[in-house]
């Protein structure tokens, strides 16, 4: 339990309690959620031009009587030199499938804001997971546009993944783990990102590991991390490990909807296994 509430936590601290209140000129019951320490990665579509942006933070209010959603974002940037004031959204709608809170709006003009701005789209995801003993582990994706011009993707840069492993061997016979689970830090100023493999069994005969992929170059494309490196040395306690070379490693992590990875190891005197991870964002962790 120390060590997964250990991993979580620069996701935890990134969001507050939600609470629930009673609208002042209504019984509306709506419930208030802050989320902080996000990212914002920025995009001209005029030139091309991108940048990430530290900091970002949002308050997010859901009024479960009219379904509809207020968002107030602060300290957002543009390439351009643009520094907006807080940000206020209101009344766009929002639905909730079963695992999941989607709010979508179109062409929003955000209230008393002195710089002009139009969102042309607006798209949150939360899905509210949970990992051992019940601790809360939301995750939550946001991208919009701004004035048809600047595409904004914004996450937490320490997410979490749980779901399906699937090893197969080189006669094509497979294993399956719900037990792994995966980690991500990314980390905007160098585009790299750490990714730990926990509770790692490719095979039934071997023991448990926690494995790091350190310093994986990615790229951002659109609402999703992408990850595509020829050959990489796995660590298992900051060590180098050897013995379990890994090629191949490809990858994607949607921020709205979960992760997909891919990759090749050849254990010393093993032989060729395939591995294969399938991890929706509204999964929680298995028992």
């Amino acid at each position: 339990m120390k060590k997964l509430l250990s991993l979580f936590a620069g996701v935890a601290m990134a969001f507050s309690m939600l609470t629930s209140c009673t609208s002042s000129d209504s019984n509306d019951l709506v419930v208030e959620q802050s989320i902080s320490n996000f990212f914002a990665y920025v995009t001209d579509l005029t030139t091309g031009t991108d940048a990430y942006y530290p900091q970002i933070s949002y308050t997010l209010r859901l009024n479960y009587t009219k379904l509809t959603a207020d968002v107030m974002i602060f300290n957002l940037r543009t390439p351009d030199g643009t520094s907006y004031p807080t940000l206020s959204l209101t009344g766009i709608p929002w639905r909730m499938t079963e695992k999941q809170i989607i709010v979508q709006g179109t062409n929003l003009t955000p209230s008393g804001a002195s710089i002009p701005a139009t969102f042309s789209t607006f798209n949150l995801t939360y899905s509210p997971r949970t990992i051992e003993n019940n601790v809360m582990a939301p995750g939550v994706g946001i991208t919009f546009t701004i004035n048809n011009r600047f595409s904004v993707t914004s996450a937490n840069p320490a997410q979490i993944a749980f779901g399906t492993t699937t090893t197969t061997d080189a006669e094509g016979q497979s294993f399956e783990s719900t037990k792994t689970y995966y980690s991500f830090t990314f980390n905007s100023e160098t585009r790299r990102v750490n990714i730990t493999m926990y509770n790692s069994s490719f095979i039934p005969q071997m023991p448990a590991m926690n494995i790091e992929l350190v310093n994986v170059p990615y790229v951002i494309d659109g609402a999703m991390a992408k990850w595509d490196v020829e050959a990489i040395t796995p660590q298992i306690g900051g060590v180098p490990y050897g013995a379990f070379p890994i090629t191949n490693l490809k990858g994607t992590f949607n921020f709205n909807t979960g992760l997909n990875m891919s990759f090749d190891c050849t254990p010393r005197n093993m032989g060729l296994y395939h591995v294969d991870a399938d991890c929706a964002i509204t999964n929680s962790q298995q028992e």
